[in-house]
């Protein structure tokens, strides 16, 4: 730490701006960058439930899936990052 606080490296940053909570981001700490950054995402990942029993039929695996799909939409709205499948940032690069 310095007088001015702690310094983050870019995972506990990511954390800290996703979450707000500088205990969770100071707490992110590994020696090995790919790891540092697959906690980070592990932390911050919008986890979904959806249930379905082992036994379930056709009909219900097809509906579950929809609810996936669903959910997904929904966090990918609420982003307010693009999605990958955006061509928010590439369409001008296409075009020309």
């Amino acid at each position: 730490m310095s007088e001015d606080g702690p310094w983050l490296n870019v995972p506990q940053a990511v954390v800290l701006e996703a979450t707000r909570d500088i205990k969770l981001a100071l707490g992110l700490t590994d020696n090995n960058p790919a790891l540092l950054v697959i906690k980070a995402n592990q932390r911050v990942a919008v986890r979904m439930v959806i249930p379905l029993e082992a036994n379930a039929d056709n009909e219900q695996r097809r509906d579950a899936f929809r609810r996936v799909r669903e959910e997904i939409a929904a966090v990918q709205d609420a982003s307010r990052y693009p999605s990958r499948h955006s061509n928010e940032y590439t369409s001008g690069f296409l075009q020309g």
